[in-house]
């Protein structure tokens, strides 16, 4: 029997505790997607799955691996900043972003503190750098959505520009676009999502590879090589025309990538066409 406390983004856990309390899949999905789409409440998610396993399910399963610890809504930008503490201790910040339009985006963070070290920001200053689990991050978004699924809204946009350096934390940060981007989690199309790096080369070709579509931003600050090492430390170990390289080939091999794709169609096109100038000939 299943005992241990896992969360409802680790696919194994929740596959393992499902077995346990032979759960029929079909009540798993629709407590994710009630969850995690819509934005329903804990009690509407968990409402899902059959009134005999609720309990044992929740009881092994936490649906929030953050506790949110304060929020701070603005009147003048309409943003609100939310405080969440992980089962650890640590602290860290996302930020909602809501437009005049309605639309929202979603300001995430990848870590508690940061190793990147900039000058000018403060979560440099924290004494301890902790990566966060795929689980902490994605459940800004979840909390996020619960949130605004009460004021009629949801989550539009995302950008990994919070707390720590995404690419410092590959493998989380990975994890959770996996989970976000996946016909199984959140189903949040990759154009929307954003990911701010100060300058990673290696792990920014990774992740550009795998997630072509993903917007890759560079945090420059300063086109003046001397005065970006001061900015930023890392500065010195990756220097700009080696940024600079990084993104130009992101930026070639999506557009390969791009022309491939189109080739194909017309590809396709064209032996479509073949086939039905082929059947109209037979029909002759």
């Amino acid at each position: 029997m299943v005992t241990e406390l896992g969360d409802i983004h680790d696919v194994e856990h929740v596959e393992s505790v499902r077995r346990s309390l032979a759960i029929d899949p079909y009540y798993i999905r629709r407590l994710r997607y009630s969850l995690l789409r819509q934005g329903h409440s804990d009690a509407d998610a968990i409402s899902r799955l059959p009134s005999e396993v609720r309990d044992d399910f929740a009881s092994r399963v936490h649906l929030h691996p953050l506790r949110l610890a304060e929020q701070h809504a603005s009147n003048i930008d309409g943003s609100t900043k939310r405080l969440f503490e992980t089962r650890a201790g640590g602290r860290l910040e996302s930020v909602i972003l809501a437009t005049p339009t309605g639309r929202v985006s979603l300001c995430l963070s990848s870590q508690v503190g940061c190793r990147a070290g900039c000058q000018f920001c403060a979560t440099a200053t924290m004494p301890t750098v902790v990566n966060l689990s795929p689980g902490e991050i994605l459940d800004q978004l979840v909390q996020a959505n619960q949130l605004l699924h009460q004021q009629g809204r949801k989550v539009h946009n995302m950008v990994f520009m919070g707390m720590g350096e995404p690419l410092h934390n590959e493998a989380a940060v990975t994890m959770a676009l996996e989970t976000l981007i996946g016909d199984g989690g959140f189903n949040f199309s990759p154009q929307k999502i954003s990911l701010s790096s100060v300058g990673v080369p290696d792990a920014m070709l990774r992740v550009a590879s795998r997630f072509p579509k993903l917007k890759m931003a560079l945090s420059l600050h300063s086109a003046d090589q001397r005065v970006r090492e001061r900015l930023i430390p890392l500065g010195r170990r990756y220097p700009l025309p080696e940024l600079r390289a990084t993104m130009e080939k992101i930026t070639l091999d999506n557009e390969t990538r791009k022309l491939n794709r189109a080739r194909e169609q017309h590809a396709k096109t064209i032996i479509s066409d073949q086939d039905l100038e082929a059947a109209e000939y037979a029909f002759d």
